[in-house]
């Protein structure tokens, strides 16, 4: 048994609407199969993944998430483990329902999303959590936010958060869609782009191509 193979069982199981035996089944799968995170959410992160990345099921896995972090919070606490965790379901959920990736996103699945960017950077600034192993970054946790605000056309929030994301070229590009869906100018955007394509680099290659579907599917250019 693999966890892509217990991923296709918990997609079927959601898709008829039987979210008990998914998550049963989750459970079951985790006492055999490595997974990084203990109980209550061990093996909800490699379902999660799988879910998104192999089966493209986006509605499976946001019900999938929001049990995780159902879980999460019903711990006692505040547990710093649970925080961290807890930290990285909700941006994982912020990531995956931003509709700047290209993908088919319902409405409400991305409302959810920009809640959970909220959420997670509030606990990732929390002073009482600074020294915290966070798997997210601050840039990360701004960035996320930034990008939903981009998507419901808060510009301004859009620019302060974008501008907060840490790897500065990312940001500049970024901060040019902003000004791409805003104002109609893509000189900003063109030249980062064009800055990537000189680089010649995997990273450079993966960014560009992320600004590029960012471009088409948030602003209907490319």
């Amino acid at each position: 048994m693999t966890w892509d193979e217990v991923s296709g069982r918990v997609a079927a199981l959601l898709q008829d609407g039987r979210d008990e035996e998914a998550w049963a089944a989750v459970d079951g799968a985790a006492g055999e199969l490595e997974t990084r995170w203990p109980a209550p959410t061990a093996g909800f992160r490699e379902v999660g993944r799988e879910l998104y990345w192999t089966h493209r099921a986006l509605p499976e896995y946001v019900r999938l998430q929001r049990e995780q972090i159902r879980r999460l919070e019903a711990e006692p606490g505040p547990e710093r483990d649970v925080v961290v965790r807890l930290v990285g379901a909700l941006y994982d959920l912020a990531s995956f329902t931003w509709p700047g990736w290209g993908h088919d996103v319902r409405a409400e699945h991305v409302e959810l999303g920009a809640e959970a960017a909220d959420r997670a950077l509030r606990l990732r600034e929390d002073p009482g959590y600074a020294e915290l192993p966070f798997t997210v970054t601050p840039g990360m946790a701004h960035w996320v936010v930034g990008a939903h605000a981009l998507a419901t056309r808060d510009f301004e929030r859009a620019r302060m958060e974008l501008a907060l994301s840490g790897d500065e070229t990312l940001s500049r590009g970024y901060l040019g869609l902003v000004d791409l869906a805003e104002a109609g100018d893509r000189s900003e955007l063109d030249a980062v782009l064009e800055e990537l394509a000189a680089k010649d680099d995997e990273d450079s290659a993966f960014y560009r191509d992320q600004l590029v579907a960012a471009s088409g599917a948030l602003v209907g250019t490319t």
